[in-house]
């Protein structure tokens, strides 16, 4: 049981792993594509590719002390803690990324108009979103948004998981040493016959 544990565990840190890359990927692409059309970025879009950064190294380290440490509880702590950290961090990046968000004009209905600053004081410009004219910025966007709302999930599972396993490794210990030491057949057989003999001689 703990070997599956330990096992669906590092699974699902790959998996993790994976999603946070083409988060990252996904994002830096959109800022990169900002950038060279002279738009600035807020802070909380630069927190988006921070928190995504930040989560390639956790996961990277976590995927292999899964493998070598899973369910011990020193990392199992600090692992359940973390995992509940970039949870929230994720729900942070899915509302920022979402429809109700900083980039809400990707999810606008057709006919509907918003701003976007340029970053250079009061400029502007209109632009007019419609089902059909989705721009390569709004499906990476989404895509971030998707892949964020997966991870905060997944965090939760992993915080579970590393309980699990703390608990089971917690708890073999005790089993091992609650069991009672068999003999050997033969041997308890001729213990046996001794005492018998020695019954019959006293």
């Amino acid at each position: 049981m703990p070997a599956f544990l330990k096992l669906t565990a590092t699974t699902l840190r790959t998996i993790q792993l994976l999603a946070v890359i083409v988060a990252l990927a996904t994002y830096s692409t959109y800022l990169a594509r900002l950038h060279t059309r002279h738009f600035g970025t807020s802070r909380s879009e630069k927190a988006v590719e921070a928190i995504s950064g930040i989560g390639v190294a956790y996961l990277l380290c976590a995927v292999l002390f899964t493998c070598i440490l899973g369910g011990k509880r020193l990392f199992a702590l600090v692992a359940i803690l973390l995992d509940i950290l970039f949870c929230g961090a994720f729900v942070a990046v899915a509302g920022i990324t979402g429809p109700k968000g900083g980039t809400s004009k990707c999810y606008f209905r057709d006919g509907t108009s918003t701003t976007q600053s340029t970053g250079k004081g009061n400029d502007t410009r209109v632009v007019v979103v419609t089902p059909k004219q989705l721009t390569t910025d709004c499906h990476l966007i989404k895509a971030t948004f998707a892949v964020a709302v997966i991870l905060a999930l997944t965090f939760l599972i992993s915080a579970a998981l590393q309980f699990l396993l703390m608990k089971k490794d917690h708890d073999e210990p005790r089993h091992s040493s609650g069991r009672r030491f068999r003999m050997p057949f033969g041997r308890k057989k001729h213990i046996d016959t001794f005492d018998a003999e020695m019954a019959t001689r006293h």
